[in-house]
């Protein structure tokens, strides 16, 4: 599930039969914040290849890609294409 305002965008891996969330990633986090000078669009690539390797060290490969109310264009688009780019599948 993704989720994206203005300035942040947020991810996380939901096990949908447990209703528990796995793992997730967002870009209010305090290693991603502080990098200064980013533009919206790396900041997704940033927090889609943070959200991949802590699904690989969970060995979590094949996840449904859920953009919610979101278009598949811009800051949704290239998020999606970095998580396939580090090995997941959907």
């Amino acid at each position: 599930s993704i989720s994206r305002s203005a300035k942040n965008i947020s991810a996380q891996i939901i096990d949908d039969v447990k209703n528990i969330t796995l793992v997730s990633c967002s870009s209010i986090e305090k290693d991603i914040r502080s990098m200064d000078k980013v533009n919206k669009t790396e900041i997704s690539r940033i927090v889609a290849e943070k959200l991949a390797k802590k699904a690989q060290e969970k060995k979590i490969s094949k996840i449904f890609f859920d953009r919610g109310i979101y278009k598949y264009h811009g800051r949704v688009k290239v998020f999606a294409e970095t998580l396939r780019k580090n090995g997941m599948e959907f």
